[in-house]
């Protein structure tokens, strides 16, 4: 196999940074820059995309499909902590019981008491039924 110029190979890990040295990212500038409308646009495709689906059955495989599992695992850490915090269970008891680091305890808390409302959206929908 011949390596790549500038993209990391499978089993290498970068020496610094998320791509090492000298890492170019294949996608282009006018993408990471003033591309704002396009990326806006690829999230309501996906918000679509998740509407769409009927039950916890098809939710399940869209997201097994599209996350790897420690992107799930994190995903389901989140709002396991959250479920503890809204609870009003104190920080070192989330920590025990979740395993979950204390950053992102911090974080879902810090989203819970300043964030857009979605964690509280659907705490209080699940509260509902």
């Amino acid at each position: 196999m011949v390596p790549f110029r500038d993209v990391a190979q499978p089993g290498s890990a970068p020496a610094s940074g998320a791509g090492g040295p000298g890492f170019k990212s294949p996608r282009p500038d006018n993408m990471k820059k003033g591309h704002e409308k396009v990326e806006r646009q690829r999230h309501k495709e996906l918000f679509s995309a998740l509407l769409s689906l009927k039950n916890a059955e098809e939710c399940q495989k869209f997201l097994d499909d599209l996350c790897t599992p420690a992107e799930l695992q994190a995903i389901s850490d989140r709002w396991h902590v959250a479920r503890l915090l809204e609870k009003k269970i104190p920080y070192r008891q989330v920590y025990e019981q979740s395993g979950v680091s204390t950053a992102t305890i911090t974080r879902v808390a810090r989203c819970l008491l300043k964030g857009v409302g979605g964690y509280r959206l659907l705490l209080s929908r699940l509260h509902r039924k």
